[in-house]
């Protein structure tokens, strides 16, 4: 749950950013964080921005932009920025996913996820 002018709502990612995360994690593993600095540079405490869209993109002609999606969180020891870029929308069609990582003092990280559909 967040909480913005005494208002209660809860933090939510889209699948293209939860498929990220759960990337991410063992990315963090690998680097040797422990558990408590993985979920406090990943799991989302106060979603900042949310650009919701599908596997196949978001088609917004208000925006411009076709196929893709953005989010943006805070988490307890960070923030991060997920950007989703659909590749190819057919069968066997792909998509990538760029996580950006600020957290824990820690330099930048930029983790790429391709998904296939």
């Amino acid at each position: 749950m967040q909480e913005y002018q005494d208002d209660l709502s809860s933090a939510a990612i889209s699948g293209p950013t939860m498929t990220a995360i759960h990337v991410a994690s063992k990315y963090l593993r690998a680097q040797q964080l422990d558990n408590d600095e993985i979920a406090g540079s990943l799991i989302p405490v106060r979603s900042q921005y949310d650009d919701w869209g599908t596997w196949e993109g978001d088609d917004d002609p208000e925006r411009g932009r076709t196929g893709v999606g953005f989010t943006n969180y805070r988490t307890n020891l960070g923030e991060v920025t997920s950007r989703y870029d659909l590749k190819q929308n057919r069968k066997a069609g792909f998509g990538e996913v760029q996580l950006t990582i600020e957290a824990g003092g820690y330099p930048r990280r930029d983790i790429l996820v391709r998904v296939h559909f």
